[in-house]
């Protein structure tokens, strides 16, 4: 995961971030929620945004999960996600 944090001064206390990724993933059964994957092995593509303040973070991030087509059937899985964080 790569994030763009913009750049501290002193009279900013919020910093926004961006956020993005790729990477693969091994799933630990290829049957999800009725749904068959076809195979353990999947992609994974992550973008997100969000604040942070001092040890505090508020953001957001879409994941979608597929296997790039290299096996069928191919359904994906999206998930959004909402991230509360507390540094210490």
């Amino acid at each position: 995961m790569f994030r763009y944090t913009t750049p501290t001064t002193p009279s900013n206390t919020l910093h926004p971030y961006l956020e993005m990724g790729i990477g693969i993933a091994m799933m630990d059964r290829s049957i999800v929620e009725n749904r068959d994957k076809s195979s353990l092995f999947q992609f994974t593509d992550s973008i997100g945004l969000g604040v942070m303040k001092r040890e505090w973070s508020l953001g957001y991030r879409f994941t979608h999960i597929s296997n790039l087509n290299i096996k069928s059937p191919n359904p994906s899985i999206d998930l959004h996600q909402i991230m509360v964080s507390y540094r210490f």
